[in-house]
């Protein structure tokens, strides 16, 4: 469903692009869902590529002009160092395989590009199948920094960038720390998390 996590003011000053500034590139949305934070930073590139798994949220990408790209695309050398920005929004902690989607996110961006990661934070994943949820295949190396240990945010932070993020290759560039919201459920009427928006670029 619809969720929040930054206003176009919010990514323009993360990113330093001025809120005027218009063609910076060509930008792709991991799991970009309805396209509705896509649609807050599309101003600034020329060109957006979506990649989203529920046909229903692709239809919805297309209906707002957006290229929906797969994982075959995105394997071929024609992606490769394609994309001046990579967003990947509340992703990592549901991905099965978030070691295989950083190496991939790191080969995908330019060498002088920016990726934005936004995390959910202190690390909680599970892979959701059907209705129910299990454990993600790759492990990601954040002992002191998951929800269940009681982590603080600040603790999980700091983990996730010295333990996964620069060992995969990335220099952090900047950080906040904001709310993530998002539609609820049968028994929640909304979500509210503290979100990571990490600023990064590739080593």
């Amino acid at each position: 469903g619809g969720m929040f996590v930054f206003s176009t003011s919010q990514i323009s000053e993360l990113l330093q692009f001025p809120v005027s500034a218009r063609d910076k590139g060509h930008l792709l949305d991991i799991g970009a869902g309805d396209g509705g934070v896509t649609a807050r930073c599309e101003q600034f590139f020329s060109a957006v590529d979506a990649t989203e798994v529920s046909s229903s949220m692709q239809w919805l990408l297309r209906k707002r002009g957006y290229n929906v790209v797969d994982e075959d695309y995105l394997a071929t050398d024609h992606a490769k160092g394609r994309y001046d920005v990579v967003m990947c929004l509340n992703v990592m902690d549901r991905a099965d395989k978030p070691w295989s989607l950083l190496r991939s996110i790191r080969s995908l961006v330019k060498p002088d590009g920016l990726v934005v990661l936004a995390i959910v934070l202190p690390w909680c994943p599970f892979v959701e199948v059907g209705n129910k949820q299990k454990a993600p295949e790759e492990a990601l190396p954040m002992t002191g920094g998951t929800c269940r240990e009681g982590a603080r945010f600040e603790a999980s932070i700091s983990i996730m960038c010295e333990r996964v993020l620069e060992p995969a290759g990335f220099e952090i560039v900047r950080w906040s720390r904001v709310p993530y919201m998002s539609e609820g459920s049968s028994t929640h009427e909304y979500y509210a998390l503290d979100d990571a928006l990490i600023v990064l670029k590739p080593k």
